[in-house]
């Protein structure tokens, strides 16, 4: 008997799902979490039923009119500021671990927040925020740490009327809140785009010109010569090359077919031209939940680097200005970085793999087992088609922006690598030829693999 037969033989308990089941508001007037209630199907047209309802009713509507509140020791209290061109909400004391990524330091332990950051902890209900009056100002100005100060005195805001406080002044608006506010849901610490790398164009410029002298006259001239020699060649344009040329393979055909040499690996760090649109400029830093050396102060390379768009306002960014914006991330190149980040990283992986087993190692097991089965050319075979699927899905170079684009309200993510089609780049070219060295890697074609 097969194994779907076993299966359709054994009988299969019904799966109970508790969201299915309608919320028992009334429990709500004391403590703890609101069980479920039965539900009620269509109406009978009896009065038991139409009681039972309307009490249903009501004690939802109580629920929703109730008084929300904090504990006083758990109390997070913030303050609007609106003075000249500044706005912002300053934190007296604050507590709780919201400001990690969140804040900057002033003195006294007084926290500064921007106002994505403000209406962020406002809206998900962990601080109450007032607004800035003349007898606080000067309280500010005289703060000490065990102050005090009368928040009754001070006008409450609600939600709404911090939306417009907020966003309306034009640094920040609602398309950045979304994107905002859903990485930080979703765990991801993200802080306001700031360069804090130099010059890529500088860096890349300089170590190219190291090389070049350390590569001496001579044999600069013979490496454009032979770029010369393989990449211009125009066969197709000549009526007689293809009735005097033989071809054994369809790599040398295809190389013969092509006419325009296509874009490398950092081609667009040679262009001078480094000015960016106004309307295109990198928004956040974001970097993966759970990262243990981050730090607000002193933040490592960002995992990710996003640019917030507005599709009806703005459009889709043109080619030179993803190029541009390339080239202005925080970006380190392979020869910057040093062997100690992998000694450190092999000592996190084995420290992670002390833990138990997870379904994906036992994948990765698995799939390590079947390589080792395969002959020596197989396994090379797939190696550099994988690395090479690789370079074309992700780039060599690692450079990429995530557009977050705003559309009516609704939020998208696009991924944008710089590729690396021709497969001559110097990244591109290091990979591959440790496999397969001396092949021609910039034509597609499996067959002579």
């Amino acid at each position: 008997m097969s194994q779907d037969d076993d299966e359709s033989v054994i009988p299969r308990e019904v799966e109970f799902d508790i969201e299915d089941e309608t919320p028992d508001w009334s429990t709500l007037s004391g403590s703890g979490i609101p069980k479920r209630g039965d539900k009620d199907f269509e109406p009978d047209s009896t009065a038991i039923q139409s009681q039972s309802l309307q009490s249903a009713r009501e004690a939802m509507y109580g629920a929703i009119s109730g008084i929300r509140g904090h504990h006083v020791k758990q109390l997070l209290v913030g303050v609007w500021i609106e003075d000249g061109s500044e706005y912002c909400c300053v934190i007296p004391r604050i507590k709780g671990n919201y400001f990690r990524d969140i804040g900057i330091a002033g003195p006294n332990n007084v926290v500064y927040l921007n106002e994505l950051e403000t209406v962020y902890l406002v809206e998900r209900g962990s601080m109450v925020i007032y607004l800035a009056n003349e007898l606080f100002m000067t309280f500010l100005k005289e703060f000490k740490k065990d102050d005090e100060f009368d928040y009754d005195t001070l006008y409450p805001l609600d939600l709404e009327f911090l939306y417009s406080l907020a966003f309306g002044h034009g640094k920040y608006g609602i398309d950045e809140y979304q994107i905002y506010s859903y990485l930080k849901r979703h765990g991801y610490m993200v802080l306001p785009y700031r360069q804090f790398t130099t010059s890529q164009v500088d860096r890349y410029n300089a170590y190219q010109d190291k090389i070049n002298s350390n590569q001496g006259i001579w044999s600069t001239i013979t490496n454009w010569f032979g770029w010369f020699k393989t990449e211009e060649k125009f066969p197709i344009i000549d009526s007689m090359h293809y009735l005097q040329t033989h071809y054994f393979n369809f790599t040398d055909v295809f190389q013969s077919l092509r006419l325009i040499q296509s874009y490398e690996t950092f081609d667009s760090l040679k262009s001078k031209d480094s000015k960016i649109d106004d309307d295109f400029k990198l928004t956040f830093n974001v970097w993966k939940p759970g990262n243990s050396t981050f730090s607000k102060k002193n933040p490592p390379l960002p995992d990710f680097q996003i640019l917030v768009v507005n599709a009806d306002k703005n459009g889709f960014p043109k080619l030179g200005d993803i190029q541009k914006l390339l080239n202005g991330i925080n970006y380190e190149f392979s020869f910057e970085i040093k062997n100690s980040n992998g000694v450190k990283a092999e000592k996190k992986i084995r420290k992670k793999n002390t833990m138990a087993t997870s379904k994906k190692e036992i994948r990765q097991a698995q799939r390590e087992k079947r390589i080792q089965s395969q002959s020596i050319d197989q396994q090379t075979r797939n190696e550099y088609l994988k690395t090479r699927d690789s370079i074309f899905k992700n780039g060599a170079s690692g450079r990429s922006i995530i557009l977050g684009v705003v559309s009516n309200g609704i939020i998208n993510f696009f991924n944008l690598i710089e590729g690396d089609f021709n497969l001559r780049g110097e990244l591109s070219k290091n990979k591959l030829e440790g496999i397969y060295k001396g092949r021609n890697h910039g034509i597609i074609y499996n067959g002579d693999l």
